[in-house]
């Protein structure tokens, strides 16, 4: 319990850090969010062993290490919007097809996509100014809020279990939890930057505020729960109990933050469908 606490604190330090660095310069985010992919990756290759070839997993390490330096670079915001919305459709279209699939081929298509997509999307919400610093926080304050709405409501109330046959610990009292902290997230950060006068809402009616920010913090929580299971159906698919051993207490880097891709991937599309 001590090794998992401190590694909390560590990984959350060196967040905070990072996202400091923004007033250095914004792109330095995106340097520590291409730094998690690598690793996210190579630990979800490390995890498939023998089932991939070595050409295999060459070439998913390959896209990893290209898609994130050829988006920032790409010349216009709208091509940008395009090449990730391309993206995310087929990441979808990956992930619903390909997740219960067991062959080596199969499995390397499902690599190329999982985690980096969801994780390019913190590219993508990274953008300079204040708006940057809204969609971050939002993507980033949303999975951590559910993740402790669920474990302090679930240990409390316990009750019928969510997913057994995924993740025999998670129960529905829990996901309520989570769901009811998620909105909590919402309003926190949105409040919270408005007295730093950054407010993405400005010149929208109060009513349409408080709609969005319960809609998409319900929506959101849901993601990241969504996220979350689908790393433990990975594991149980595998055969695994943890993606690595990088963080102590916690297991790998893609165990801690499967939440907040998914999230960083659906805040991206429903900000930038409704404000951008």
């Amino acid at each position: 319990m001590l090794k998992r606490t401190l590694s909390s604190v560590v990984l959350v330090l060196v967040t905070v850090i990072f996202f400091l660095l923004r007033r250095v310069h914004y792109k330095l985010f995106d340097i520590y969010s291409y730094i998690i992919a690598i690793v996210c990756t190579f630990e979800l290759l490390r995890a498939y062993g023998d089932d991939l070839t070595r050409i295999q997993k060459i070439l998913v390490m390959a896209f990893t290490l290209t898609v994130f330096p050829v988006t920032s670079l790409l010349p216009s915001i709208l091509i940008q919007f395009v090449a990730s919305f391309v993206a995310i459709i087929l990441f979808v279209s990956v992930l619903t097809t390909s997740l219960d699939r067991t062959d080596g081929v199969t499995k390397a298509v499902f690599a190329t996509f999982y985690p980096t997509i969801p994780l390019l999307a913190l590219l993508m919400l990274n953008v300079q100014g204040g708006n940057g610093v809204y969609y971050l926080i939002t993507a980033l304050a949303i999975p951590a809020f559910t993740d402790v709405g669920a474990y302090l409501l679930g240990s409390l109330f316990k009750g019928p279990k969510l997913c057994p046959h995924i993740s025999p610990n998670k129960t529905i009292s829990g996901a309520v939890g989570g769901l009811i902290c998620g909105i909590i997230a919402t309003f926190i950060t949105y409040f919270s930057l408005r007295a730093f006068d950054i407010d993405v809402f400005r010149g929208m009616k109060t009513i349409n505020i408080v709609i969005f920010l319960v809609v998409s913090g319900i929506f959101l929580s849901v993601v990241a729960q969504i996220g979350d299971l689908v790393e433990s159906y990975l594991k149980r698919r595998i055969g695994i109990k943890d993606m690595g051993a990088i963080i102590p207490g916690h297991g790998g880097m893609l165990d801690r933050v499967d939440g907040i891709a998914f999230t960083s991937l659906f805040t991206f599309v429903i900000y930038s469908l409704a404000l951008i």
